[in-house]
């Protein structure tokens, strides 16, 4: 078997591309038992995806576990990532890296990395005090890998992965991935063709959706709309048909908020979005729907509907419009109308 690792990075919801806030303390400054996070509230890996660090085609990064590796190793052919939610516990994939370098201290390619890193120290310093980090955690910092962003698939919506929510599966180390790891990894992946899974996704199922951190207030009005949908729906789509799927239904990684099944085995996604700015709403929702919709090859799609809480002025709607037109493409969109009483009349067609 190729040279294959699981690497842990320090919990993030940025994407990797900035520091988030973590929970810490000075006096654990030192303790090799205590994360570094821990230490000083941020991990070095939290720039792994900054692009200030892509250079000659390569990007450039840390991880810790990397530096763990004998200097005869120098590439790793399959990296997985993944990572752990530090308030949950739970356990999520990141991403898959081909062909990681690993950077050994005192190498020749040592010296270039971090070398490179020097004329945004500053940057990265700001970064650390926007989160209230202890910037004086950069003092040794350095590049430990480096790949092309074209090897690399870091998903879009972290996915969840039970399978190591143990403690062997808490450090930082280059975890060896034989048949049994790569059973559990590739479990947890999504396959790469459309299956439509009927149902209404549980709560826990709900926040395993990890997505930069919302209120609650705004968790609640989205939950609120797509249960409403089911209701509306509930004459000709039900989990008892199994022709509905609200938050189940996956495109690659990510999950449609709601999926009709027609009896023709057409589809209709549709996206729910909470905002009362109507432009980003459109901006969001029609991107989503693409993506979902132009994902797969083999999947007939029927309607796309963005559905918000908030009606469209002359603009969007003349927006909204061109959108459908010079894409010609099946694009509606709904308003969802709370205070009205009749679940029929919760929903009216703009577009």
């Amino acid at each position: 078997m190729p040279e294959t690792r699981l690497f842990r990075l320090t919990w993030n919801t940025e994407g990797w591309e900035v520091p988030i806030a973590h929970s810490w303390k000075s006096e654990n400054q030192g303790d090799r038992n205590i994360a570094y996070k821990n230490q000083y509230g941020f991990g070095h890996e939290e720039w792994l995806f900054n692009t200030r660090l892509f250079v000659d085609g390569y990007q450039y990064g840390y991880i810790r576990g990397a530096s763990w590796l004998k200097a005869g190793n120098i590439l790793v052919e399959s990296a997985y990532l993944f990572t752990i939610n530090q308030e949950t516990g739970e356990r999520y994939l990141a991403g898959e890296i081909t062909d990681l370098e690993i950077i050994h201290l005192g190498s020749d390619l040592d010296a270039t990395a971090q070398a490179l890193v020097v004329p945004y120290l500053e940057d990265m310093e700001e970064e650390l005090r926007q989160v209230s980090a202890d910037a004086s955690g950069l003092d040794n910092y350095r590049s430990s890998v480096r790949f092309r962003p074209d090897n690399c698939r870091l998903y879009d919506q972290l996915i969840p992965a039970p399978g190591l929510a143990c403690r062997k599966y808490n450090r930082f180390i280059p975890y060896n991935v034989d048949e049994d790891l790569l059973q559990i990894l590739q479990g947890a992946i999504p396959a790469d063709v459309f299956q439509f899974s009927p149902g209404i996704a549980s709560n826990k199922e709900r926040m395993q959706r990890i997505t930069p951190p919302r209120s609650q207030v705004i968790v609640r009005t989205h939950s609120n709309i797509t249960r409403a949908l089911a209701r509306y729906f509930a004459a000709d789509y039900s989990t008892a048909r199994r022709n509905i799927s609200i938050e189940k239904t996956r495109f690659g990684e990510n999950i449609a908020d709601v999926v009709l099944r027609h009896a023709n085995n057409s589809f209709t996604i549709i996206e729910v979005k909470t905002g009362i700015n109507q432009r980003r709403n459109i901006r969001e929702a029609v991107g989503q729907l693409l993506d979902y919709a132009l994902w797969h090859d083999n999947i007939r799609i029927r309607k796309l509907i963005a559905v918000a809480p908030t009606s469209l002025s002359a603009m969007e709607i003349a927006q909204f419009n061109r959108i459908r037109g010079r894409l010609s493409i099946p694009l509606h969109f709904w308003q969802y109308n709370e205070n009205v009483e009749n679940i029929n009349g919760r929903f009216t067609e703009i577009i």
